[in-house]
């Protein structure tokens, strides 16, 4: 009885694994050697893409120790299309608040991952709220041209000013089309005009089949973690 206890519970597990990646396409994340990500060194993922009237979603994975001196990151990204022409652009990803505080989560390593999206002016709130600070993105510069279609995810928020809940609407491109079928080849380095940057502890990127629910919840629940944290230390 024991052994078909056993068999049913890894059977479950697989079957709740399997479901939590089943909107993985490709994932690839790289270690850096001591902590430090050499000018040299690119990070590079390779993926098929079959289906370009689908959306898709990519997220940059950054894991930075508390050393790291900056709060933003800045990447040179070309991406190679399958026809085999290269596009390339500067994306930057906001790694600390002004005041110093790491969005990332961890100890002495902080994890954080960065939607895509088109532009950091096409990421906006319709109301300006007081010390909010928006869902993490990885912004591209707009004076490079990248390949991609982006198209807006609106998502709804609640939140409390001078004790009155009110709805606010954002928009978040972060659903993204492919132009062509084929393989496609991302690759990284960083941008940051040092030789050696320490603090560097592994980059990556994964891309994802567009989960909207999934990604609107995701959106939700840290802003509202955000904003919690605001009012607490404003009290």
């Amino acid at each position: 009885m024991k052994k078909y206890a056993v068999i049913f519970i890894l059977s479950l597990w697989t079957l709740v694994f399997a479901a939590c990646n089943s909107d993985v396409v490709r994932e690839e994340i790289v270690d850096l050697p001591d902590e430090t990500w050499n000018k040299e060194k690119a990070v590079e993922c390779e993926f098929e893409i079959d289906d370009v009237e689908s959306y898709y979603t990519l997220v940059a994975d950054v894991r930075n120790t508390t050393d790291y001196p900056y709060r933003n990151l800045y990447c040179f990204l070309d991406i190679t299309l399958p026809d085999g022409k290269v596009s390339r652009d500067t994306v930057q990803f906001i790694l600390a608040s002004p005041s110093g505080e790491w969005y990332g989560t961890g100890r002495r390593l902080k994890d954080r991952g960065y939607y895509f999206a088109a532009d950091s002016k096409f990421v906006a709130t319709t109301r300006q709220i007081k010390g909010y600070v928006p869902y993490s993105v990885a912004t591209f510069s707009g004076q490079g041209k990248h390949p991609f279609r982006f198209e807006p995810l609106i998502v709804p928020l609640k939140v409390k000013l001078n004790g009155n809940t009110t709805d606010v609407t954002e928009c978040y491109p972060v659903k993204v089309k492919f132009p062509q079928k084929g393989k496609y080849k991302f690759s990284f380095r960083q941008a940051m005009r040092e030789t050696d940057l320490k603090g560097m502890a592994s980059f990556g990127l994964s891309v994802r089949r567009y989960n909207e629910d999934a990604l609107t919840q995701a959106i939700q629940k840290e802003n509202k973690r955000r904003l919690k944290k605001f009012e607490e230390q404003q009290n």
